[in-house]
C-alpha cells in the first residue's frame, strides 16, 4: 500500500480519502440514529464546557458542534479546525464559521486565547507517539482553570460490527482481523494515563449503550466507511474485494433483521474531562 502509518492516522489518507468529503463520516453517524438506549456522551461533554464563552473545537469535521456549543450560549464563540479541506468547506458551507484547516500537533491559535478546547472522537487519528504533543497543545491554548473534553471510544465499542466485518471477510475468501473502534486513542487506562500526563487530574465518564438497527443498508454502509481497513497492508482488500465484503456484510445482516427485527449493536463512548 505504500503507507508508513496506519491509515487511521496517516494524515495525507485522512486528508485526500476517509474525510475528503462527509460522506463516509456520515455512513458512520447514521447507524446512532437507531439508538434505543444510552450512550449518551453529548451531556456530560456539554455540561463540563459551562460557562465557557469561547470554545475551540480540534478535529471539527463539518462543524456539528457549532450548533451543540452555540444553541445554549447566546453570545459564545465556536473556532473549529480541522486537518481536512473538505471538511472544513462542509462546515463553512453549513455556515459555522470560524473554521480552519491546521494539524492537531500545531494549532493556529495563541496561547490562553480560549476558555475551553474540546476534541471530539478525533485523537486517535493522531499518530501515538504525536498524541501527548496533541494535549500539549490543546493545554497551551485553553486558558488556566479552562476545561478540556476529549472523547472516545473503548475498545468493546461497536463490537458486534467489528465481528460482522470478519465474518463477511471470511464469506469472501478473506481473512480480515478484527479491528477495534477505538483503534490507537480509547477510553482505557492508556488514554486516561496520556490525559493524566498532560493535565493532571482526569475525570472519565463512561457512556454505553445500544443500538438495534432495521435498515441492512445502513449498517453495510457503515462496514464500507471503515478507514481501518488499508491498515491490512497487502492483504487489504482492493477496491471489487471491498465491494464483496460489503456485500457479505449487507446479506449477514439483511438475514438477522429478517430473523430478530433488528441488528443489535452495543456502543461504548466516554468523555475525559480535565482542566488546564
Amino acid at each position: 500500500m505504500g503507507r508508513q502509518e496506519p491509515a487511521g492516522t496517516d494524515r495525507e489518507f485522512l486528508r485526500t480519502d476517509q474525510y475528503r468529503n462527509e460522506r463516509n463520516l456520515e455512513a458512520r453517524r447514521a447507524i446512532y440514529r437507531y439508538a434505543v438506549e444510552g450512550g449518551d456522551f453529548f451531556t456530560p461533554a456539554l455540561a463540563a464546557l459551562e460557562g465557557a464563552m469561547s470554545v475551540l473545537d480540534v478535529g471539527c469535521g463539518p462543524g456539528v458542534w457549532c450548533d451543540v456549543v452555540t444553541r445554549d450560549r447566546p453570545g459564545s464563540r465556536w473556532v473549529g479546525v480541522d486537518l481536512s479541506v473538505g471538511m472544513a468547506a462542509a462546515a463553512i458551507e453549513a455556515g459555522r464559521t470560524p473554521v480552519g484547516v491546521a494539524d492537531a500537533v500545531a494549532l493556529p491559535v495563541a496561547s490562553n486565547a480560549v476558555d475551553a478546547g474540546i476534541a471530539v472522537h478525533m485523537l486517535y487519528h493522531v499518530p501515538p507517539d504525536e498524541q501527548p504533543a496533541a494535549l500539549a497543545e490543546l493545554a497551551r491554548v485553553v486558558r488556566p482553570g479552562g476545561p478540556v473534553v476529549v472523547t472516545t471510544n473503548s475498545a468493546d465499542h461497536l463490537g458486534e460490527l467489528d465481528e460482522l466485518l470478519t465474518a463477511a471477510g471470511s464469506d469472501v475468501g478473506l481473512d480480515l482481523p478484527r479491528l477495534g473502534f477505538g483503534l490507537s486513542f480509547k477510553l482505557d487506562d492508556a488514554g486516561e494515563a496520556l490525559m493524566t500526563e498532560a493535565f493532571g487530574t482526569v475525570e472519565t465518564v463512561h457512556a454505553r449503550g445500544r443500538l438495534a438497527i432495521a435498515d441492512p443498508d445502513v449498517v453495510a454502509g457503515y462496514i464500507g466507511s471503515l478507514a481501518a481497513l488499508p491498515e491490512l497492508g497487502a492483504d487489504a482488500p482492493d477496491e471489487d474485494g471491498m465491494v464483496e465484503v460489503v456485500s457479505a456484510a449487507r446479506r449477514r445482516a439483511a438475514a438477522t433483521i429478517d430473523r430478530n427485527g433488528t441488528f443489535h449493536v452495543q456502543s461504548h463512548a466516554g468523555v475525559f474531562i480535565a482542566h488546564v
